[in-house]
């Protein structure tokens, strides 16, 4: 039989960090099927890590190992922006993978520089200087 509050707090969950990733994954995507997709596929591969049989994970660590499995999911699959019909579409489509994915981060999600670093797994001279590319392409 299962229990109606873990069963209310795991539709909490999918509803907030499911919904944060799938945001995420339609600015990097650029379209609503391979944004669905690479945030469910980065969702559960990140719920079971963190869970590791207990019985609820930890928000903070689920948020960054959704983050981190999204960055792979888009990785292994050749991830390209597709243009949108909004400018901020358009700019990311300029924008390597790398470049838009840190600067989504940065940007969208408020995260230092460190946290990036941390979340990705890459040294943080990395990150910086991928954000600074994309910045500069961005730049008029």
């Amino acid at each position: 039989m299962e229990d109606p509050v873990l069963c209310c707090q795991v539709n909490q969950l999918c509803e907030t960090s499911g919904g944060a990733l799938y945001r995420l994954a339609l600015y990097i995507f650029g379209n609503d099927k391979d944004a669905l997709e690479a945030s469910a596929a980065a969702f559960a591969k990140a719920y079971q890590k963190a869970s590791g049989g207990k019985a609820g994970p930890d928000m903070e660590k689920l948020e960054a190992l959704g983050i981190r499995f999204l960055y792979r999911y888009g990785k292994a699959t050749g991830a390209r922006a597709a243009g949108g019909n909004t400018a901020l579409h358009n700019a990311l489509c300029r924008l390597t993978y790398d470049e838009r994915f840190v600067l989504l981060l940065f940007c969208r999600r408020k995260m230092k520089l460190r946290q990036i670093a941390a979340v990705l797994r890459q040294p943080q001279f990395l990150v910086a200087r991928r954000l600074l590319s994309g910045v500069r392409k961005l730049a008029p």
